[in-house]
């Protein structure tokens, strides 16, 4: 093969090859501009054009995902055809990282990589007025906690291990503890493993026990299969319920509540009844008591616990016992 096919051929990999980053980011493929700048003719690069769209029939994971080289008519070029519900799209990008820069669950350096590979998704020109709107946010992150490094990997491996029926052992600072994992949930700023807990080698089944993965050093997961507990349990019917406790009691409540905003009350319980009186708003419904209980005293004379009879007394015990510390007997 002489030099100048060599040239050609070389040329037209490097033409290609830029033509198909171009459509892999959202470009478009502007026939007459490429021609204009490597000096070639409409109809070569043409040619080019329709080897690439032979590339993507003969792909057929890619034609089952509906990945196409079409025309654009608005556009005026050619562009990457994808349907809407299996690609995200540049305002869902963005919707995503606000949540997750507001979330507060990762530390700054993995928020900042999983940033850049979704920016990666969309065209340049989204890419940069997206950058630009969370610019200042991403800046101004603060949370780089070394012990949120392994968050990541360990939401991975616990959500695994619970699919798996797989024993953990959790290390947590100078203690080490047992459990079966039986999934990973989100509450507030906080990720936390929701696990059964093995005594003298045997499950403790009865409430589900949580602890925050940043306060995890390390875990070891066994390989030998356990019995399938997590299939008496339904991680989307605890989660209406589970308010950060580590260890707590579920139970059906009814409050009274005097203050204007109910939408405060309806944060700590999602899914409570609510039936409006004159002054107040009664509220009914199951919760993890001992989550709730710290809010009830935070809000002073706002609330009044009704049932359940014994919660009205624990309450109306650490009352009396903040009370002694102010009084001057």
């Amino acid at each position: 093969m002489d030099k100048l096919k060599q040239e050609r051929l070389r040329k037209k990999s490097y033409i290609m090859l830029d033509m198909y980053n171009t459509l892999i980011s959202g470009g478009v493929i502007y026939v007459k501009d490429i021609a204009k700048d490597e000096n070639l003719t409409s109809k070569t690069i043409l040619r080019y054009v329709e080897e690439l769209k032979l590339y993507f029939e003969n792909k057929r994971e890619l034609l089952e995902l509906g990945i196409k080289i079409k025309f654009d008519k608005k556009m005026n070029g050619y562009v990457l055809y994808k349907r809407d519900e299996y690609y995200l799209r540049k305002e869902e990008i963005f919707y995503l990282l606000k949540l997750l820069i507001s979330s507060r669950t990762l530390n700054k350096e993995d928020v900042v990589k999983i940033t850049k590979k979704l920016l990666i998704i969309i065209n340049n020109k989204d890419r940069e007025n997206i950058y630009k709107a969370l610019f200042s946010e991403i800046r101004g992150l603060s949370y780089e906690h070394k012990e949120m490094n392994n968050m990541i990997k360990f939401t991975w491996e616990l959500s695994q291990a619970a699919i798996h029926n797989k024993k953990v052992l959790i290390h947590n600072n100078n203690q080490k503890i047992e459990v079966n994992p039986l999934g990973v949930l989100v509450y507030k700023d906080n990720i936390h493993l929701i696990y059964y807990k093995y005594e003298k080698d045997k499950i403790h089944i009865c409430t589900p026990l949580n602890q925050r993965l940043d306060l995890i050093k390390k875990i070891e997961i066994h390989n030998k299969k356990e019995n399938k507990f997590n299939e008496y349990f339904d991680m989307g019917e605890f989660k209406k319920y589970f308010n950060g406790a580590a260890s707590s009691r579920l139970a059906r409540i009814k409050l009274r509540y005097y203050g204007s905003d109910i939408n405060y009350i309806l944060k700590e319980i999602p899914y409570a009844s609510i039936s409006e009186n004159k002054d107040s708003y009664l509220i009914s419904g199951r919760v993890y008591i001992d989550g709730l209980k710290k809010f009830i005293l935070s809000m002073c004379n706002e609330i009044e616990v009704i049932e359940p009879e014994w919660f009205r007394k624990e309450i109306k015990e650490s009352i009396q016992k903040m009370y002694s510390l102010y009084s001057d007997g």
